[in-house]
């Protein structure tokens, strides 16, 4: 046996018995706690982003926003698209009328008096432009991400 050999072997051993004792660790707390007892932390920094719809409330409504306000969501995520008259909403699903899904001017109302960001997951490209028009009329470039296109679809 060379000292090289013994060395690496030593370091494996030593890596084997801290991964077993972990591994014991956290079954022995997950067996240990009721699922009300364990408790999450957040490491600082960490965001909390709001799925529309989160904290039980309907998809894409001024209810899931003021849900996620009341409940300190760094991030809201909202699903756009446009309706037959050109005005930008919250929805997931094609709108087929000028009275389906919510405005997007009433959220960028709401979400200007905090700090909240936006998440807007785009469904169709053909709101980019009017929707551009909005951010900076509401001055929120600096709080919204785009998502659900690429690079190339937003000319």
């Amino acid at each position: 046996m060379t000292p090289t050999w013994a060395k690496r072997f030593s370091y494996q051993v030593v890596a084997f018995l801290i991964s077993v004792s972990m591994v014991v660790g956290v079954v022995a707390y997950a067996f240990n706690k009721t699922y009300d007892e364990r408790e999450l932390k957040f490491v600082h920094g960490f965001t909390i982003t709001a799925h529309t719809g989160a904290y039980d409330t309907p998809d894409n409504t001024m209810e899931s926003l003021e849900t996620a306000i009341a409940n300190n969501a760094d991030v809201f995520e909202i699903d756009i698209r446009q309706r037959p008259n050109g005005t930008i909403v919250m929805s997931h699903d094609i709108i087929n009328t000028n009275n389906d899904g919510v405005e997007i001017e009433k959220v960028f109302e709401r979400v200007k008096q905090t700090d909240m960001r936006l998440n807007l997951d785009i469904k169709e490209t053909r709101v980019l432009k009017s929707l551009h028009e909005l951010i900076i009329k509401y001055s929120l470039a600096d709080r919204v991400e785009l998502t659900g296109i690429e690079v190339f679809q937003a000319d």
